[in-house]
């Protein structure tokens, strides 16, 4: 668990994680710079990435339409079994 952008992507270098949930809106950098510099990691390639998001964000970033990026997009509240269909599709 990271308390911010920054802090998840220095996780990220550290350990090596199959998949990443991540919030869209974080403190310092947003879920889809995160996404961007964790997939830019040698061991980030394989991670598959799925952003949740409370809604009124913006989802139009192209990272969204990119399954090599971001495996799913989440809009919160989500219930469980939508996050382990994402997580399994993924």
């Amino acid at each position: 668990v990271a308390r911010d952008g920054p802090e998840a992507v220095k996780l990220a270098r550290q350990s090596r994680f199959d998949v990443v949930i991540c919030d869209l809106r974080l403190p310092g950098i947003d879920g889809y710079e995160v996404v961007r510099r964790i997939k830019a990691l040698p061991e980030g390639v394989r991670t598959r990435c799925i952003i949740v998001t409370g809604g009124g964000a913006d989802l139009t970033d192209p990272l969204r339409a990119d399954p090599m990026m971001v495996a799913a997009v989440l809009t919160k509240p989500y219930d469980i079994e939508e996050l382990r269909a994402a997580v399994e599709q993924s």
